[in-house]
């Protein structure tokens, strides 16, 4: 339950424990981490910006005039 969490919404660590404690009352800050860090989601997916990327345009076409 709390990779799916993680996965899905991408929540912070704080966010994700405050969910997890309504439904898994035994669960606190460090066991959620511990959760996290055993399956590789400690870190979580940079945000997703419809900016592009800096440096990784391309130059336009306008042809001689």
């Amino acid at each position: 339950m709390v990779c799916a969490l993680r996965r899905a919404p991408n929540f912070a660590l704080d966010d994700l424990t405050f969910v997890v404690t309504h439904f898994l009352r035994h669960l606190n800050r460090d066991s959620v981490w511990r959760i996290l860090r055993a399956e590789g989601l400690s870190r979580r997916r940079p945000p997703v910006s419809g900016r592009p990327v800096r440096g990784k345009s391309t130059f336009r076409d306008v042809g001689n005039p």
